[in-house]
C-alpha cells in the first residue's frame, strides 16, 4: 500500500465498497485523490464464490474504481468481532497508509459482520493516533474524519438517516460496472430467483441497489446518490457555504 492516502475504504467483505460508496470511490479518484481499498474478510464463508475467485472479482472491481490497491487483512469471515487484536490489525494498516478520510460499514447493516465492522473500524480509527498503545507498528496517526455508509436495506437494517449525501449521478454507470465485477455474487441467477445467501434480499439485487441510490439521490434532488454517516458535527465555513449557495 503506499503512503498517504486521501481515502482508505474498509468494507468487511468484497463487493461491500461498490455497493456501499462505488460512485464517490470513483469520483474520488477522477479528483485525483489517492484512495486505497481494505476487504476484512475474505468472504469465504459466502454460499457463492470460493476465496480465490472472489479476490480476484475484488481487484477487478478496484481497477473500475481506480484505486491504487486493495488488501485483505483475512480476518474470519462470518466471525468478524471488533476484539483488541482486530483493532491492532486495523490501527496498523491506518498508521501506515495515514488517510485523511476512513469510509467504514454503517451499525445499523443487516449483517452482523457489518455491524462489528462499524465498531472496529470506529475504534480503530481512534486508537491509531494513540502515541503509546502497544502491539501496533508505525509512528501514532488518527484520521481527520471517520464516515460510515450503510449498505443495501433489508430485514433487520435500521435505515440509515445521513448527515450527508454524495452526488454519484455522473459515474452511477461505472459503478454498477464495479458491482458487476463480483460476478459470483450479483450474476447467474434465474429470472425471479430468491437467493437467500444474498443478504436474504430477494430477487434481482441490481436493480435494488440502483433503486437505494436514486431513493438518496431524489433526497438531494439528483438522480443517484450514495449517503454517509458521521461520528459528530461536521464543521462549515461561512465562505464555502456561501459559495455553494450564491445568490439567485
Amino acid at each position: 500500500m503506499g503512503e498517504q492516502a486521501d481515502i482508505l475504504a474498509i468494507g468487511a467483505h468484497p463487493d461491500d465498497l461498490e455497493i456501499g460508496v462505488g460512485g464517490l470511490l470513483i469520483a474520488a479518484g477522477e479528483l485525483g485523490l489517492r484512495v486505497e481499498l481494505c476487504d476484512l474478510t475474505a468472504g469465504e464463508r459466502g454460499s457463492r464464490g470460493t476465496p480465490e475467485l472472489r479476490r480476484e472479482e475484488a481487484l477487478a472491481a478496484a481497477e473500475v474504481l481506480g484505486a491504487r490497491s486493495r488488501t485483505c487483512l483475512g480476518l474470519p469471515d462470518a466471525e468478524l468481532v471488533d476484539d483488541p487484536a482486530a483493532r491492532r490489525r486495523v490501527a496498523a494498516l491506518i498508521r501506515r497508509v495515514r488517510p485523511r478520510f476512513v469510509l467504514g460499514p454503517f451499525e445499523g447493516d443487516q449483517h452482523p459482520d457489518h455491524r462489528a465492522a462499524a465498531r472496529l473500524v470506529a475504534a480503530a480509527c481512534f486508537l491509531s493516533g494513540l502515541r503509546r498503545h502497544e502491539g501496533v507498528d508505525g509512528p501514532a496517526f488518527r484520521p481527520a474524519q471517520h464516515l460510515s455508509y450503510p449498505g443495501l436495506p433489508g430485514r433487520g437494517t435500521r435505515p440509515a438517516d445521513p448527515d450527508q449525501v454524495v452526488d454519484v449521478s455522473a459515474v452511477h454507470g461505472r459503478k454498477l460496472e464495479a458491482v458487476r465485477c463480483h460476478a459470483s455474487q450479483f450474476l447467474g441467477l434465474s429470472e425471479g430467483e430468491r437467493d437467500e445467501s444474498w443478504r436474504a434480499g430477494g430477487p434481482r439485487p441490481l436493480e435494488r441497489l440502483e433503486a437505494r441510490d436514486r431513493f438518496y439521490g431524489a433526497l438531494i434532488g439528483v438522480r443517484f446518490g450514495e449517503p454517509l454517516c458521521t461520528d459528530g458535527p461536521l464543521e462549515l465555513k461561512i465562505a464555502d457555504w456561501l459559495e455553494k449557495n450564491p445568490r439567485a
